[in-house]
């Protein structure tokens, strides 16, 4: 336990039930509301996900065993950076878009 990391977060819950997850499924949902087909294709598409998700996650001791911790810690730094990075991106599409729509308001 000495020396062990304790900045972890438990990054599989938010993405898997967090509040992009719900808002996607949310109008995925509302978009197939009178087509049965897409409904059962939306579940089936979301349980397949979840299926996976299980695997990744069942077996991930066992992938960050054959990678090595070196390669994690490296392969987590650059994933950080992609991900704020793409944080960073979309909050420029946002201002972007929101600043849009008060120039064409005030036309």
């Amino acid at each position: 336990m000495v020396g062990e990391d304790i900045a972890i977060f438990p990054l599989a819950i938010p993405l898997l039930s967090g509040a992009g997850t719900i808002t996607t499924v949310l109008l995925l949902a509302n978009q197939a509301v009178s087509d049965v087909f897409r409904m059962v294709l939306l579940s089936m598409i979301i349980a397949a996900v979840y299926v996976i998700s299980w695997f990744v996650l069942y077996g991930s001791e066992r992938i960050m065993m054959r990678f090595g911790e070196g390669k994690v810690r490296i392969l987590t730094r650059v994933l950080g950076i992609v991900l704020a990075a793409l944080a960073v991106q979309y909050v420029l599409n946002g201002l972007t878009g929101y600043y849009g729509s008060l120039i064409h308001r005030s036309m």
